[in-house]
């Protein structure tokens, strides 16, 4: 994402992303279809049953967003330390993610599970006689699955954050395509109803989670963890929490809101369920490109960025001799300003103080950056840590005094 149209790079980023969030979307709107139309002997109880599926899906949001809120947190700890090369750290942070999130589905999943009745009628208040005991079996067995949404959205947040947006919609067109045949599968031959897609559903995520997990590891030695790694890191948590917070209570009052509305419609009864239903299922397809666009710059920009500040230190640091000499001691106070800490554990005095040391250490050590064109190591170097510090992009080839390019 350095290379290029900022725009271009960014929608380019954004589409996999994007078609990944339809695709997940598809689950429950599979649901409901397959239900309202071989759910049950009679149209009626198929009726029943399209509203059930649908009374819940704010409820079910709300639980997934403290997923989302801290896979994007996670992501740009981890987007940071890639772009930083920082690999022992980058390995912790991702375990940490990992770690975190699959405890979270879990608690989550038995909570869901055990207190399906509560939620779905109590929080939830659907007393319409024909949907409420088909609602709570749908979200008993549909919350089981909170584990490996949780764990594939841990996942797929680290594999944005190294430039991968791909991989996960490739995970989620198979977790679709397979969420849809058991769907038909288990309602029509087995006459489940909604039960049946409510165990596709799981099997489905589980799949699509496994699958991510075993993609990452083959594809990016980096996160093949030995045992003594794999860890839960404290203050990578911490930091996780404190970049995830504002996503996660922006996902928790949208969600919060719709489960008041959702609440309130599903006081008039099944009629009204079932409309509430298929409009929400088109205000989500329609919101896709604004969380799809939101992700990609919050994941792989801020991988981009660090890759664009490192670019013109490395090859400074190819003509400053072994890693022994000045270049380590130069590397050394450029990962001082790199930390995903910055600024406020590496700000202005330690920038100021860094920048005073490399200018001593480098000074009038000519570089030649491109043919035609020379520079100074102070130069480059800089201007670099200038526009880091004043949280501005960095400009990949630096420039001179006067404004001349280097």
């Amino acid at each position: 994402m350095t290379v290029g149209p900022e725009w271009k790079e960014i929608l380019l980023f954004s589409f996999p992303i994007m078609a990944g969030q339809f695709l997940q979307q598809l689950y429950n709107t599979v649901d409901s279809i397959v239900v309202s139309r071989y759910g049950g002997p009679t149209q009626e109880i198929s009726n029943a049953m399209f509203a059930a599926v649908g009374s819940c899906t704010s409820l079910i949001f709300l639980f997934l967003a403290i997923s989302l809120g801290l896979a994007n947190g996670g992501g740009v700890l981890v987007s940071q330390l890639y772009g930083a090369r920082r690999e022992h750290e980058l390995r912790r942070a991702a375990s940490t993610l990992l770690i975190t999130q699959a405890s979270l589905g879990t608690a989550l999943a038995v909570l869901g599970s055990l207190g399906a009745e509560l939620l779905v009628v109590g929080l939830m208040r659907v007393t319409d006689e024909a949907s409420r005991a088909y609602a709570v079996e749908y979200f008993a067995i549909y919350a089981v699955g909170l584990i490996f949404q949780y764990i594939y959205n841990a996942v797929a947040g680290i594999l944005r954050a190294v430039g991968d947006s791909r991989a996960s919609m490739y995970f989620l067109c198979v977790s679709a395509v397979l969420n849809t045949v058991l769907d038909l599968w288990f309602v029509i031959s087995f006459g489940w109803g909604v039960v049946g897609v409510a165990v596709a559903t799981v099997i489905a995520q589980a799949a699509s989670a496994t699958v991510s997990i075993v993609y990452m590891m083959r594809r990016y030695p980096i996160f093949r963890f030995r045992r003594s790694e794999f860890v839960f890191d404290t203050e990578k948590f911490r930091i996780c929490l404190k970049l995830g917070i504002p996503a996660i209570i922006q996902q928790a009052v949208v969600s919060m809101g719709n489960v008041f509305i959702q609440r309130l419609v599903n006081s008039f009864g099944q009629v009204t369920m079932s409309a509430f239903n298929a409009g929400n299922r088109m205000e989500s397809y329609a919101l896709i490109p604004i969380f799809g666009t939101n992700m990609a710059v919050a994941g792989g920009g801020v991988s981009a960025l660090d890759e664009l500040l490192h670019h013109p230190f490395r090859r400074v640091y190819a003509h400053l001799g072994p890693p022994s000499g000045r270049g380590r001691r130069a590397v050394d106070l450029h990962d001082q300003l790199l930390h995903p800490r910055a600024p406020r554990d590496c700000g202005l005095y330690h920038g100021l103080r860094a920048r005073r040391r490399l200018r001593g250490l480098l000074a009038e050590h000519p570089l030649r950056l491109d043919a035609g064109h020379t520079a100074k190591l102070p130069e480059i170097l800089l201007q670099a840590l200038d526009d880091q510090a004043r949280g501005a992009r960095p400009h990949p080839r630096g420039r001179g005094r006067g404004g001349e390019s280097v």
